[in-house]
């Protein structure tokens, strides 16, 4: 039985990354979109941008609000 040369196993080393159209900065290789970078890409109009995400202000006590009251009851330590 015969194995195959290390080499063959191996991927192929990339090249250097491509430029985008527009700006000129380099994009790696699979990050591009009709040769845009992922920014350029987003700023055309070509991919949908992020949604932001707000938080909305918070009502009542929170996580750390209730661990100050069990704190302040006291921890007897393990029953016997």
């Amino acid at each position: 039985m015969s194995y195959p040369e290390p080499d063959a196993l191996l991927p192929a080393e990339e090249s250097a990354p491509r430029r985008c159209r527009r700006c000129g900065h380099p994009v790696p290789r699979g990050r591009l979109f009709e040769g845009y970078g992922i920014d350029c890409a987003i700023r055309l109009g070509m991919l949908p941008g992020t949604a932001r995400v707000r938080a909305a202000p918070q009502e009542g006590p929170d996580l750390f609000d209730q661990l100050e009251e069990g704190r302040d009851e006291g921890c007897s330590g393990p029953s016997s």
